[in-house]
Formats: C-alpha cells, structure tokens, sequence
C-alpha cells in the first residue's frame, strides 16, 4: 500500500498495476481502478492525509492566519493543478477539524494495536 503520489508515475509508465485504491471513491487519476469496497469489502476506507502544524503554544492570531494563507493557497487553479498531479486532493481545515480527524483516527486504531501489541518506545 502507497500513496499515488508515489506510485502514479510507475503506474502510467506501466511498471507496476494498481490492484485497487482503499479511498472511498475512485481516484480521477486512475478512474479504471476500483476501489476496496468495490471488490467486496464495504465500509473499506484508508486515505492518506497531511496536516500542517505549528508547535503547541504557537499564538491563535498566528494559527488562524496560517490557516488562511493554506485555504487561500489550495483554493489556486495553480495548487490545485500542482496536488492533482501527484493524485491528491486538497480541502482546507481547522485545527479543531484536524484534531477531531486525530482522535477519531486513534480510535478507529486503538483494537488493531491492542491486538498486534504494538509498542511505542
């Protein structure tokens, strides 16, 4: 499993062939793929995603206009070109957004590393 940021040009130059996508919707770059719920497996959804962050007691005035410079930024035909290129799609969030995506996340997992006794050091 990898990103299509990664592997698309490995992809379209034939080198390797996309078994199927674990977004929830196909990938524009590579709409003849399908995806994992597609194959049987319903409710099936794993994406990568990236946030930006600022160090912990980095000033609200300061987080919120970083905040807006993003949007701002991804909202550009020319970011949006740039991202669709590498098969990533772009949404502007906050930090209580991220935050809520976090926790939901570490949930979600929690079982998983409960049962594989993963460890951090």
């Amino acid at each position: 499993m990898i990103d299509l940021a990664t592997l698309g040009g490995f992809a379209k130059s034939g080198r390797i062939k996309i078994l199927a996508s674990t977004a929830a919707q196909r990938s524009p770059m590579f709409p003849e793929v399908p995806t994992v719920a597609e194959l049987g497996y319903p409710g099936y959804e794993v994406e990568t995603w990236f946030a930006l962050y600022a160090p912990a007691r980095t000033p609200s005035p300061v987080v919120t206009r970083l905040g807006e410079l993003s949007a701002k930024w991804l909202a550009t035909p020319e970011a949006k070109a740039a991202l669709a290129a590498l098969g990533q799609e772009a949404t502007a969030s906050s930090p209580v957004a991220v935050t809520q995506r976090i926790v939901a996340e570490q949930k979600a997992y929690a079982p998983l590393v409960t049962a594989a006794n993963i460890k951090t050091d």
